[in-house]
């Protein structure tokens, strides 16, 4: 369906001091990417090398799952 949001992502809110927001605010703004994008950047660089044990992949296959069921039924 359209408009529809991608059922492998996940919402986290994060709190964080101001000082630091406005660091992370400025470093976005001076790579030309949104906020957003830029702490998925930082993060997936910096988990490059942790790797998933086979229990949390079918973790993950089981909660993408959940959320293809609950786009479906609504």
């Amino acid at each position: 369906m359209a408009n529809q949001p991608d059922t492998n992502n996940r919402n986290y809110t994060l709190r964080m001091p101001r000082e630091l927001f406005y660091r992370v605010q400025k470093e976005a703004r001076e790579r030309k990417m949104d906020m957003s994008e830029y702490v998925r950047h930082i993060l997936n660089e910096e988990t490059l090398d942790i790797e998933l044990t086979p229990a949390e992949w079918e973790q993950i296959a089981k909660e993408v799952a959940r959320a293809k069921n609950r786009l479906r039924n609504a």
